[in-house]
């Protein structure tokens, strides 16, 4: 009635689209990537991230709600955590080492007292007594040495042995996870990334120059076809390439673009499963996508160039760096409404605030000169004074409005010649801190304190003061 078990599968992995079987080979390689970089780099920043990335970045709206993802995802947390508390592990084992060390020195010290009284008259037995000692302190020291180091080897071993056990239960269950999801879904096995073919894209990645690079990722493009990541990366150097030719050669600029904006439009096309809460290469690639597109031209681009500054900030989250560069291109566009949202985010959150709140400023100025009104946004600006230390650096409020282009000139030259004044005084108090700098490290080498010198000294006592001079 039912039919045979081979028939039930074949049904039922009819049922599963293309879209969940790509989605459920993505879901899988993410978590392989993952597993990579924790057992090839063994850094705990990259660990943070890593745990991060699982507990608050990965969109389980969209996430494939199977339980061997679960597992994994599990088992990786297990692991990052287990490596946190190893990492403390390892500095008290270290000081511990250090601190036997120390004692194994002072109690190799030879015992004077004991020399002195049993060489009391007798300068020949003091001089072998202390021959004799010297002798036992020196073997004691190397005896304490030896017990040491092989302890603290014993120790290092421990945590090591922990460490190859973590990664084998970490291997092992995301092998186990890649067969149930593999039996599954019934995914292409070209979808799953192993753990070497990550490895040789890592050591691709660090390859400085760039036309190899390129080449070295063309080669391996055929096994990413289920990792959206490698395609910005892929677009991201052909894109380096043709701006090296940006102005040398038209013909190469115009070749490794239209690679580049390949690459990115393929990255489009398989990073629509929108896995993760977060996306920083998502954001990236829309900031180099366009990049290419404000070179071809704003105008014809500018509907496509809109679509992607909404991707760029919907995948920046609190990442302040990417959200300066969309404010920009917001200001290119002359889509200042937007501009002036992101503006106002920025410096509330004290990101480059000098300089977000100076562009503010002259916004709400431009805005309340067009209107013709004094009042026009002035409860704004007052706001904006709040948050910055020195409002000079503000376009000032205009007392009255501008009626003519020449007055409008004038006000806005008057704020230019304010603000060479002010990076005037800013590049002399730098170039007073750096003869201070090198003043105090020319001083240090030259100069003995006759009262102690073995204290600490602070750098102000280096400084070629008047009294410091006499």
């Amino acid at each position: 009635m039912f039919g045979t078990k081979k028939e039930i599968k074949k049904w039922e992995t009819g049922k599963i689209s293309d879209k969940e079987k790509l989605m459920a080979a993505y879901a899988l390689n993410l978590c392989t990537v993952s597993v990579s970089q924790i057992v090839d780099y063994s850094d705990l920043v990259i660990l943070e991230q890593e745990y991060e990335a699982i507990l608050n970045n990965l969109n389980l709206e969209n996430f494939p709600k199977d339980e061997a993802l679960l597992d994994i995802l599990k088992q990786i947390l297990d692991t990052i955590t287990f490596f946190r508390i190893q990492e403390g592990d390892k500095k008290f084992i270290d000081l511990e080492y250090q601190q036997k060390m120390k004692n194994a020195i002072w109690s190799a010290v030879p015992n004077f007292g004991v020399i002195i009284a049993g060489g009391m008259g007798n300068p020949w037995a003091m001089g072998a007594a202390l021959a004799s000692q010297v002798g036992i302190g020196y073997m004691n020291y190397r005896k304490e040495k030896a017990n040491n180091q092989l302890e603290y080897e014993k120790q290092k071993w421990q945590l090591q042995r922990s460490a190859i056990e973590q990664f084998n239960a970490l291997r092992r269950e995301l092998f186990t996870t890649a067969w149930r999801l593999a039996d599954k879904y019934n995914f292409k096995d070209e979808y799953r990334l192993t753990e070497k073919q990550i490895s040789q894209y890592n050591d691709i990645l660090m390859d400085r120059h760039i036309y190899r690079k390129y080449e070295r990722l063309c080669a391996i493009k055929e096994n990413f076809e289920a990792y959206p990541p490698f395609w910005y990366y892929l677009g991201n150097a052909a894109n380096a390439i043709a701006q090296e030719y940006f102005e040398e050669d038209k013909t190469v600029y115009n070749k490794y673009k239209y690679l580049a904006l390949e690459s990115f439009n393929q990255y489009w096309k398989v990073n629509n499963l929108l896995l993760l809460r977060k996306d920083d290469i998502a954001a990236s690639c829309a900031l180099e996508h366009i990049d290419l597109l404000v070179q071809e031209g704003i105008e014809a681009n500018k509907e496509k160039i809109n679509e992607l500054l909404g991707i760029a900030i919907k995948n920046a989250g609190n990442s302040w760096d990417i959200i300066q560069l969309c404010t920009m291109n917001y200001l290119r566009l002359c889509n200042f409404e937007e501009a002036k949202k992101y503006l106002r985010i920025l410096v509330t959150e004290d990101y480059n605030a000098p300089f977000n709140a100076q562009i503010l400023s002259k916004q709400y100025v431009e805005e309340a000169i067009e209107k013709n009104d004094v009042s026009y946004n002035y409860s704004n600006f007052a706001t904006l004074c709040r948050f910055v230390n020195d409002s000079r650096y503000l376009y000032p409020w205009p007392n009255t409005i501008p009626t003519n282009d020449e007055e409008k000139k004038d006000f806005f030259a008057h704020f230019l010649l304010d603000q060479k004044s002010l990076l005037q005084n800013k590049y002399a108090f730098s170039m007073i801190k750096l003869v201070e700098k090198y003043t105090v490290i020319l001083n240090r080498q030259t100069q003995c304190p006759a009262d102690d010198y073995e204290k600490e000294y602070t750098d102000s006592y280096f400084l070629d003061t008047p009294n410091k001079i006499k």
